[in-house]
């Protein structure tokens, strides 16, 4: 652990990381900053975790949208409301599915037994069912 700001201990960090966990601040400048320091530093093919990206903070995912699923990413999951991700992989059939169950999820229009519904009984199979993704994975 570095107990620093993330802006101080990226200044001076020179090794590049394998597995990179960010939790840091929620609000939409501070997680994209976070990601913005942080991400390349990351090796080929390293894995980043981003805590509260998935739910309840629309910013933080936001952010983990513009630094992520729009960039250099392919293979992204979640895992209850981290999402991760692994750099330079090409195929990634959950990112439209992941993008979707967070905009039923921050939309709070509907009730919230419905979001819950949707997102996690129905759109969940999608991105969360290994058996899937190893299915998908090996057509691209």
């Amino acid at each position: 652990p570095v107990r620093k700001t993330s802006e101080q201990a990226s200044k001076n960090w020179k090794e590049k990381i394998s597995l990179l966990n960010i939790d840091g601040n929620h609000e939409y400048k501070f997680a994209k900053q976070d990601l913005q320091l942080w991400l390349k530093h990351l090796d080929d093919n390293g894995i980043v975790v981003c805590h509260d990206a998935f739910a309840p903070y629309p910013e933080v995912f936001k952010a983990v949208k513009e630094e992520i699923f729009d960039k250099n990413f392919g293979y992204v999951g979640i895992n209850d409301s981290q999402i991760f991700a692994v750099k330079n992989k090409k195929s990634n059939f959950q990112k439209p599915f992941i993008i979707l169950a967070s905009n039923i999820w921050h939309n709070e229009k509907l009730p919230y037994f419905l979001r819950d519904f949707i997102v996690k009984r129905l759109l969940k199979l999608f991105y969360l069912n290994k058996i899937m993704i190893r299915v998908m994975l090996n057509l691209f």
